[in-house]
């Protein structure tokens, strides 16, 4: 019986350490919102050659520059949203969200993450892309489920909480947004060594 309060007793204090980490970084956040952000995610369009074929990709470079570690149970969350005009008529859901476990950033350190957008053989690109960045923390990994888990999260923050994810369930923190045009991902294929036309003959 003593090691089972033991094991109990230190699951809570790992769950509080865990819950007093999460609150710190979204404080971090949330009192920045006008300056620059101790945590942040720049997003770049680039040309990459994946699998031997010229590819449009998405770079997220997420910075942590906090006094915090992001620890593991953080994900990062890249919403693509393509513009209603570069829609077609049939289509329905434009945004696809991808989702990268973060296992652990140290204060100070960076890391780079990469989409594919579309290739060079692509007849058409949807753009402009608006891309969205953000944390987000399960609650439920600290809390547990069940009725006594949701209950505890209504303590822990109010329906009205900006922090709070639409489904409840954890915290989203936003990082980022903006939008990648055509200009962004314009490409001018070049020359193969050796091919160089000659230069005119001089006149006589």
């Amino acid at each position: 019986r003593v090691s089972f309060l033991k094991k109990a007793v230190d699951q809570k204090n790992r769950a509080l350490a865990s819950l007093n980490q999460v609150m710190n970084v979204s404080a971090a956040l949330l009192s920045s919102q006008e300056g620059q952000k101790p945590i942040a995610c720049t997003v770049t369009a680039n040309w990459s050659c994946l699998l031997l074929q010229e590819t449009v990709t998405i770079s997220c470079l997420l910075e942590n520059c906090s006094e915090y570690s992001l620890e593991e149970g953080w994900t990062l969350c890249v919403q693509l949203l393509a513009s209603p005009c570069a829609l077609e008529e049939d289509s329905v859901d434009s945004a696809t969200t991808f989702t990268f476990p973060i296992n652990q950033l140290l204060p100070g350190n960076k890391r780079e993450l990469t989409l594919p957008v579309g290739s060079a053989a692509d007849t058409k690109l949807d753009l402009p892309l608006t891309i969205s960045c953000a944390l987000y923390y399960s609650l439920r990994d600290i809390l547990g489920s069940g009725s006594d888990s949701s209950e505890a999260l209504d303590d822990l923050l109010p329906d009205d909480s900006p922090i709070l994810s639409p489904d409840r369930e954890g915290i989203c923190l936003p990082l980022s947004e903006c939008t990648i045009d055509m200009l962004q991902c314009l490409h001018f294929e070049s020359q193969p060594p050796g091919t160089d036309s000659p230069p005119p003959a001089a006149d006589p």
